[in-house]
């Protein structure tokens, strides 16, 4: 079965591979990883459409987003920049035939390693960015409300408004509860698989750490949302949107204070969970994904849990009334949102480094994304077991709400964890290349000894013991980073652990550490203000916190990065990189390349 990706967003092919005849499609040089299943082509695109009300009425929304100040030197460059961005459906389109497959070597680690995981700074969107009725806006997207059988149409409020949560859980939540069991031999991974019956048409949840915690969940309960009604910004301090974190927060408490549990449970039992995760950035109602909106949430009605001690329990939760809370949303078809080739990237990258020089920010992180079409329905599952299996000392989480949608990944960067009171983050930054058969030593001492890889890895580290510091008792990280491994990089890595203050909630955690450096830059709020204002798209669920979150605080999040998000039979696939001086465009435009190959592959795979 073929399959086409479209870097510009827009898919000119059909399933059979073959370009429709109105378009001209011409071989370009295109290195995309050197993947084995590549058919190269360029698209000659179309010319813009005359602008709507809508359009206006979203550049309205995004003046009130603080933008960078232009230097006299660059409005040539931006122009252009911009024109291609706006453009949308112009670059590279490549078509990848399913063909057999290579064992994927798997994953090692170099130099002082207590624990092989790490991340690259990657794909992670949701959903594909996909509506039937979605209009493309400048660089933005614009969905309908997201709307449930028992909620009204649509929602406003004056900007600046706090957010609102769906109205999915009831204001009073019925009580539930769970009886567990004992699962000998199977892991929650081997559970989920086995279930395929009993989960379809019903979300589905996958959670697995590298240290052997795992969580899968069939169903849902409750889903707990939150989107807010003009856009803001990521996460962290002050206005920088922490409001959404709490407003979960609060609604997870409500929901998960009405379970109460039967049976025998082993030590480290979390009890009832909710899943799920937050935006990149908030992107209001008018910009976020369809189905995944700024966070969203699920009370599991069937989960898996098997702690450090190997055992699994099967915990059954029953609602009062004796069904599931809510429906699936309704499937809706994928629209195109825009991206860039790779001339627009490496311009971008220039202005970017323009921008770090005239001091408007230490490091930008920039990611584009490319857009996968199968000619059937694309299989979550079947794509995580090939995630597993490339990375498997990786953080692997799948959200899936029953209907065609689902956003999954194996991320090497846990963002924070608390359990017990300890908290667990670590820092990853500064990426090698290394392909199977590199002089791997070599290639590690020459990552240690690199002056920007070092400087790029020390802002990351920096950020999150400044940040952890006043939450914690103690907080100790090593002074040299370790290096580790993933299939075609090596990372810079150092874990950070401490003892938290009494009071300490994840979600709290969450919101003041995203987003770190490692997927925005340097400092914060000027970096995301330059992302903005530069990329061609919202990011959606690309690099948000991912995880899971229990009734007394505790929780793991990861950062949601080597992922991808599923609409139907269309994927989209994002890849980022951090942006320092020094930084070579070229360099950075084949790191992303790499990045996304591993998540192609399992696409293929599929």
């Amino acid at each position: 079965m073929g399959m086409v990706v479209s870097q510009s967003g827009r898919v000119v092919a059909g399933p059979s591979g073959r370009a429709s005849p109105s378009e001209s499609a011409h071989p370009q040089e295109h290195d995309h990883g050197r993947h084995p299943k590549l058919e190269r082509n360029v698209e000659n695109g179309r010319e813009p459409e005359a602008e709507s009300d809508d359009r206006q009425t979203d550049q309205q929304q995004r003046s009130e987003v603080p933008q960078p100040p232009e230097s006299p030197d660059e409005h040539g460059a931006k122009r252009a920049l911009l024109a291609a961005r706006d453009r949308g459906d112009r670059g590279n389109v490549v078509r990848l035939e399913r063909v057999a497959e290579a064992q994927n070597q798997p994953q090692g680690h170099v130099g002082n390693r207590g624990r092989n995981h790490a991340r690259e700074d990657t794909i992670a969107a949701r959903n594909c960015l996909a509506s039937s009725s979605c209009r493309i806006t400048g660089r933005s997207l614009y969905w309908p409300t997201v709307t449930a059988p028992d909620t009204p149409s649509s929602r406003t409020a004056p900007s600046g408004a706090r957010p609102e949560a769906a109205p999915w859980l009831p204001a009073e939540p019925e009580a539930f509860s769970g009886e567990s069991e004992t699962i000998p031999g199977r892991s929650p991974w081997d559970c989920l698989r086995s279930s395929r019956g009993e989960a379809a048409g019903r979300p589905v949840f996958l959670w697995e750490a590298p240290e052997g915690e795992a969580i899968a969940g069939i169903g849902a309960l409750y889903r707990i949302e939150c989107s807010i009604t003009s856009p803001v910004s990521a996460g962290g301090d002050g206005d920088l949107g922490r409001d959404r974190f709490q407003e979960i927060r609060l609604r997870v408490k409500r929901a998960l204070d009405a379970a109460s549990h039967r049976g025998r449970t082993p030590p480290g039992f979390p009890g009832a969970i909710a899943i799920g995760g937050f935006s990149f950035a908030e992107q209001g109602a008018q910009l976020g994904w369809p189905g995944f909106p700024d966070a969203s949430f699920f009370v599991p009605a069937v989960v898996f849990w098997k702690g450090v001690s190997g055992e699994t329990i099967e915990t059954r939760w029953t609602p009062g009334h004796g069904g599931e809370g809510i429906p699936s949303p309704a499937r809706r078809e994928p629209a195109l949102a825009p991206s860039w080739d790779r001339a627009t990237w490496i311009e971008a990258v220039r202005l970017t480094l323009d921008r770090i020089r005239d001091g408007g920010c230490s490091k930008a992180v920039l990611a584009r994304s490319v857009e996968v079409r199968m000619d059937r329905r694309i299989d979550a599952i079947g794509i995580m077991e090939s995630l597993r299996t490339a990375y498997p000392t990786c953080y692997r989480f799948l959200i899936a709400d029953g209907n065609g949608n689902a956003f999954l990944g194996a991320s090497p960067e846990r963002l924070v964890r608390l359990v017990d009171g300890e908290i667990s983050s670590e820092a990853v930054a500064g990426t090698q290349r290394c392909e199977p058969g590199d002089d791997e030593p070599a290639l590690a001492r020459s990552l240690t000894a690199n002056a920007k890889d070092r400087s790029e890895h020390a802002i990351v580290l920096r950020h999150l013991l400044e940040t952890l510091r006043p939450l914690c008792d103690s907080l100790h990280a090593p002074e040299e980073p370790e290096v580790m491994r993933l299939l075609h990089l090596l990372h810079l890595r150092t874990p950070v652990r401490g003892r938290a203050r009494d009071g300490a909630h994840i979600l709290d955690l969450v919101s003041r550490l995203h987003p770190t450096p490692a997927i925005a830059g340097w400092p914060r709020r000027e970096a995301l203000a330059w992302i903005d204002h530069v990329e061609p798209c919202g990011r959606g669920w690309y690099a948000g916190p991912m995880g899971w979150v229990n009734g007394t605080g505790e929780g793991d999040f990861a950062v949601g990065i080597r992922s991808l998000a599923l609409c139907g039979e269309r994927a989209r696939i994002f890849a980022g990189a951090g942006i320092v001086e020094g930084s070579d465009p070229e360099l950075e435009w084949n790191e992303t390349e790499l990045k996304m190959k591993g998540i192609l592959d399992a696409v293929a795979r599929d």
